[in-house]
């Protein structure tokens, strides 16, 4: 198991926790905000090396975010790395309150 604790913060920034992340985490897709510097490939290897097994599939978007103060605004990027892994992986972080019931 993958725990969140001991991540490298040059490469990761922290876990996305929405809806939408946590509902994939039920077909193993994790989502992680990383930094705008940060490749594929270092990531792949960053995750590969955390869970010691390979990564299915690695995904990555860049969103733009608006932040309004008193009047301002400002534009803000924020990168996205979704990360796919074999089925007998799970990421501590990630569960549905359905899955923490269950245990």
């Amino acid at each position: 198991m993958l725990t969140l604790n001991n991540m490298n913060h040059a490469i990761l920034h922290k876990p996305a926790l929405t809806e939408k992340s946590l509902t994939e985490s039920n077909g193993n897709r994790y989502t992680f905000i990383v930094p705008m510097t940060v490749t594929k490939l270092e990531f792949k290897s960053f995750i590969e090396n955390k869970v010691s097994s390979k990564a299915i599939e690695i995904n990555s978007k860049v969103t733009k975010t608006i932040r309004k103060k008193r009047g301002k605004s400002k534009m803000k990027k924020v990168k996205y790395m979704i990360v796919k892994l074999p089925k007998d992986i799970k990421v501590h972080g990630f569960e549905t309150p359905n899955e923490k019931d269950n245990k």
